[in-house]
């Protein structure tokens, strides 16, 4: 039987919170997963790529952001997340994870409260498709890095992402768990809660980058 796994929908209310999902999560969780499915997008991208272990719920969250210009405050943004433990985390194939995102479309979010069963392949995802001179790139920061926050820049964000979880899905189980990554428009240098930042530009150095 293919692996099911929990989801869950952030989106603009009273602010940025959770506004469904397929299971519960308290408000102390709920605050720790925020800065993670949130964005300020400062380029031309459709969205945005996010995926880090949460110690907590002890899954994977793998979460998608787009902008949501049609909500009423500016700068508001959807985020789709999935969260993956660590069986399923050593069943799938990530590239089929891409085919799971759903951008909110009216109000229902009825589709949003139960669990995902995965199907499927990425055989229409190739990992061919990549260009070798981006996974070069993403290996180097994987495997030459020192965990800190190793930034790549890529201009396209759909194919940062393809490369991100072609990557991400050779890499053994334990660090597959353990690698966190985050595509956006603009990454700085320095610390980082993420170990691979994918961005279209490079702003400078900072002492710490969300």
């Amino acid at each position: 039987m293919p692996p099911a796994i929990d989801q869950l929908l952030f989106g603009y209310q009273d602010g940025h919170e959770l506004l469904a999902g397929s299971m519960q999560i308290d408000a102390r969780t709920e605050a720790e997963l925020l800065p993670h499915v949130d964005a300020r997008f400062e380029d031309s991208s459709d969205h945005y790529l996010v995926g880090l272990w949460i110690k907590g719920l002890a899954k994977f969250m793998l979460t998608r952001i787009w902008p949501a210009p049609e909500l009423p405050r500016p700068g508001a943004v959807w985020a789709h997340a999935l969260l993956i433990d660590e069986t399923a985390l050593g069943e799938i194939d990530p590239l089929v994870l891409l085919g799971c995102f759903r951008r909110p479309e009216g109000g229902d979010l009825s589709r949003y409260q139960a669990r995902l069963h995965l199907s499927g392949s990425s055989q229409d995802l190739q990992r061919a498709d990549v260009p070798r001179l981006l996974m070069v790139a993403l290996s180097k920061a994987v495997y030459e890095g020192d965990g800190a926050g190793s930034v790549v820049i890529w201009p396209d964000e759909s194919l940062a992402e393809i490369g991100l979880l072609a990557l991400w899905g050779i890499l053994p189980l334990r660090a597959r768990r353990d690698f966190s990554f985050r595509t956006r428009g603009r990454a700085r240098t320095g610390s980082s809660r993420y170990q691979v930042q994918v961005a279209t530009q490079l702003a400078g150095r900072s002492a710490t980058e969300a």
